[in-house]
């Protein structure tokens, strides 16, 4: 998806950098990192006069360089396996070629590379939420290709998961058959830890400000 970068001014670019996108609007260079989530990056536009932060299932055409520049940024946007499961380094460490999270892990590497999806990465929730539900919706948060709720006080892994081939990368803000499938998420401040959509039951650490 593209969205327009916070890129200040015109960067340097390299012509031997040009790529071409799905929705036209003539060639535009890789600029870099927007620093936003994994595998998103930055292209400019001389044409235009500003930049795009997209990610590689943008990208309709490009130069060989800038193919190669691609899948280098991909592999060095590979998150660990800690970083993936949402817990610490020594929490992952003991996690096995064997565990299922260590091959969720590795598929998602794989589809990550190939299709250059946004991999948006959530923290193992290890607060307890205030209230049991947001606006009669059980809260809910994706973990490591897992659909965690919140339920008996306690999160734990839901015994009912989407099919993770709906999600093979990306964290999702949204779940089939939830009304923020085709509309923005309603959030408010629950407890000093959590936001929550008051729509879905959604839950993301931290405050709206």
């Amino acid at each position: 998806m593209k969205v327009p970068s916070d890129e200040p001014a015109e960067p340097a670019i390299d012509e031997r950098l040009w790529v071409e996108l799905v929705d036209g609007d003539g060639r535009w260079y890789l600029s870099g990192n927007p620093h936003t989530f994994p595998g998103r990056f930055d292209v400019w536009s001389p044409n235009l006069g500003y930049a795009l932060t997209v990610s590689k299932s943008d990208i309709a055409d490009a130069s060989e360089a800038a193919r190669w520049w691609i899948e280098g940024f991909l592999n060095g946007n590979e998150p660990t396996l800690d970083e993936y499961v949402g817990t610490d380094a020594y929490d992952a460490g003991i996690i096995d070629e064997s565990h299922p999270a260590y091959r969720r892990w590795r598929n998602a590497l794989d589809h990550f590379r190939r299709i250059g999806d946004t991999m948006n990465l959530a923290r193992r929730p290890d607060r307890p939420m205030p209230i049991e539900t947001v606006n009669g919706h059980i809260p809910w948060i994706w973990v490591g290709g897992e659909l965690w709720i919140w339920t008996h006080g306690q999160w734990r892994v839901s015994e009912e998961q989407p099919p993770l081939s709906d999600f093979p990368v990306a964290t999702p803000l949204v779940l089939p058959g939830t009304v923020c499938v085709d509309q923005n998420h309603e959030m408010e401040v629950v407890g000093n830890d959590y936001v929550a959509c008051t729509n879905c039951g959604w839950t993301s650490e931290g405050v709206v400000t």
